[in-house]
Parts: C-alpha cells; sequence; structure tokens
C-alpha cells in the first residue's frame, strides 16, 4: 500500500513539474530581469570587448557611476559632472566634451543589455541552464544584435554576452545592492 501511494506522490510530482515547464514564459522571465536590473541600486559590471580589454564599472542609482580603463585611466560621472584621472591627475569636466565620450562609452555598455517591448522588439529563447545560470537567447527582432542573458535565481543577470554592431561584449555583474559601493567626486 505504501509503495502504491510513493508511486502517486512521485507521478504527481513528475506532471507538477512537466506542467510548470510547459507553461514557463521566457518573455517574462526576460521582462523580469529588466525590471530587477532597474530596480538595483548599486552594482559592479566587469566590461570586456571584443578587443580583449576589460572595463570595471561601480553603478549607484540614480546617476553615479565609476570606471576604471586601465593604463591610469579611470572615470567618475555623477549626473552630468564628470571627472577623469589619467595618470594621477584628477581633471573636472563639468559637462562639455569629456563628459560626452564617457556618457558614449557608458550608451555603448547600455546598448549590449538588451531593454524595451521584450514580446515586440525581440525573439526569446530559453536555452535552459547554463554554466550553473538559466540562459535566454534575445534575439532583436530587426537586426542582427543578439545577447545571451545569464538570470540568477532573483532575477538579476550575472553575465550577458552581447553581439551587437558586429562587437562582441561581456558584461559580468557582481555586487547587487551593496552599501559597499560608494561613488563620489575625487578629493581635488
Amino acid at each position: 500500500m505504501h509503495s502504491g501511494l510513493r508511486f502517486a506522490a512521485t507521478l504527481l510530482a513528475a506532471v507538477l513539474i512537466t506542467s510548470a515547464a510547459g507553461l514557463a514564459d521566457p518573455y517574462a522571465d526576460v521582462a523580469q530581469f529588466g525590471q530587477a536590473l532597474a530596480a538595483a541600486k548599486s552594482y559592479h559590471m566587469s566590461v570586456t570587448g571584443d578587443n580583449g580589454r576589460t572595463v570595471e564599472i561601480d553603478f549607484v542609482a540614480p546617476g553615479k557611476m565609476h570606471m576604471t580603463m586601465g593604463q591610469g585611466i579611470e572615470a567618475i560621472m555623477i549626473d552630468s559632472d564628470t571627472w577623469i584621472n589619467m595618470q594621477g591627475s584628477w581633471m573636472h569636466v563639468p559637462g562639455g566634451m569629456g563628459a560626452q565620450r564617457m556618457q558614449g562609452f557608458v550608451a555603448n555598455v547600455h546598448s549590449a543589455i538588451p531593454s524595451g517591448d521584450y514580446k515586440h522588439d525581440y525573439t526569446v529563447t530559453d536555452l535552459g541552464m547554463k554554466d550553473g545560470y538559466h540562459a535566454y537567447d534575445v534575439t532583436h527582432k530587426s537586426d542582427s544584435n543578439h545577447s545571451v542573458i545569464y538570470l540568477m535565481p532573483n532575477s538579476l543577470p550575472a553575465r550577458i554576452e552581447s553581439d551587437a554592431n558586429g562587437k562582441t561584449t561581456t558584461i559580468v555583474f557582481s555586487n547587487f545592492n551593496s552599501p559597499g559601493i560608494t561613488i563620489s567626486p575625487p578629493a581635488q
């Protein structure tokens, strides 16, 4: 009698798991990713381009960013103000050309992160578990740009591998909502 109940329980569990998998909506999962990333108060990104160079970026919402680009170059952006450090000397650039270049770089990083109306603008394919994360291929419908997004269980990204405009970018995320990430103007 007990083995019959165990069999029935196992069968019920298998049916529920199969039904849940059939009800999963990759578009809803990717939309949750967008909402979770937008709600993050702070995080760290390691951005590696197809040239092999890596830029380290700390972000604090709503408009603070600290970038370290190697070769002694670093930048701090707070709203429309930018400070650039080249070889140990900080220069304040309020708006203007330096800020526009940094904002252009930030815009390039953000273009590697799919956003918008996922159902209308993208084809989203559930790739299942990859490298310990749930992965989704997100391909833009109007061009060849696509990304593979690796999501943690809380819908935040662990990694995004993007191929946009013929350039490959990998973004590795960490330290979400860390109180240790603070950004302020450099001491002059």
